[in-house]
């Protein structure tokens, strides 16, 4: 199978879907590290990946965002966060060979803490635990690191920063994106690409926070302001709570699948969803893509910024 690096922008991807809300709809409780799921009941989190490849992902994304100590501290189990992120990288890789056809596993990686903590942690304690969950994901055999649901411009510069020290494996940059089109820093797409697309990464995106018709002007944007490849996985629209536990998404498949076709005419080379989205929504956008291509990189309109030569080396 070629090496992640040399795929965007040759072809066009399909990403998997939500892992922590087909969790929580299959019993898991809110309040519960959804990482540590793949040590205490791996068959479910293997089973949610079989779901999504069935529908015809070609990328799937691993059981790790927010398996960093610091998260999992608040759950007691910071002293297993190399173990529940090696455990995931083998449960998808399980997953893939069950599949029998190429596919990608990413490490998933959120930012080091929430946003509500974010200013009392220091960067260099965030590079930190980032750095060693990094570590892990690629010793474990990871295709490659997507970094996401970053909601501030120079957190998630570090994190390429720090990601890129820690492996070779290529790396996705994804920001998270407000009803406004501006990031929880404030920053517009513009400026996100800008900044990404002086940094070693192989794509750059959107991910999570609001649904697809919100998404595609910032997709619009990105594509526009980008010699990089795009990526996009909005959520099934905005959760609604039902009863004291549950919540629902109330975007059906068909519309989620619409819209990926509209990110993808506009130019995003890797499509799939976030909150909310399910192996029902990836097979119908799995549907509504084929045939289309991806679009490839070039350079942004008025930017004298070019395509990074080629990946580090290792990523092969």
């Amino acid at each position: 199978m070629t090496g992640f690096a040399g795929v965007p922008g040759t072809r066009l991807l399909v990403g998997d879907g939500a892992m922590g809300t087909m969790l929580h709809a299959a019993g898991c409780a809110l309040d519960r590290a959804l990482p540590e799921v793949s040590l205490s009941d791996p068959g479910l989190v293997g089973t949610i990946h079989d779901s999504y490849l069935a529908a015809g992902a070609d990328v799937i994304q691993t059981n790790t965002f927010g398996a960093n100590r610091l998260w999992l501290a608040g759950h007691g189990c910071a002293d297993q966060a190399a173990e529940i992120n090696q455990a995931a990288v083998r449960i998808a890789r399980a997953a893939r060979d069950r599949a029998g056809r190429p596919v990608y596993v990413a490490g998933s990686v959120s930012p080091a803490v929430t946003a509500r903590l974010r200013r009392q942690v220091g960067a260099a304690e965030r590079a930190e635990v980032l750095a060693e969950q990094v570590r892990a994901l690629a010793a474990a055999g990871a295709d490659l690191i997507i970094l996401e649901t970053f909601g501030y411009l120079d957190e998630l510069a570090e994190a390429v920063t720090v990601a890129s020290a820690a492996c070779t494996l290529p790396l996705i940059a994804q920001a998270t994106f407000a009803e406004d089109g501006r990031t929880l820093g404030g920053e517009t797409p513009r400026e996100v690409a800008a900044v990404l697309g002086e940094l070693p990464v192989v794509m750059l995106g959107a991910n999570c926070t609001t649904g697809p018709q919100r998404m595609l002007a910032v997709v619009e944007d990105l594509v526009a302001c980008s010699p990089l490849p795009v990526s996009a996985q909005p959520n099934a629209g905005q959760p609604r709570r039902v009863g004291e536990r549950d919540f629902e998404f109330s975007v059906d498949g068909s519309y989620v699948a619409r819209y990926l076709r509209r990110f993808a005419e506009a130019g995003a080379a890797l499509v799939g969803g976030c909150c909310g989205t399910t192996p029902s929504h990836i097979e119908a956008a799995v549907v509504q893509l084929a045939g289309l291509r991806a679009a490839p990189p070039r350079a942004a309109a008025g930017s004298g910024r070019r395509p990074p030569g080629g990946p580090p080396p290792g990523t092969g």
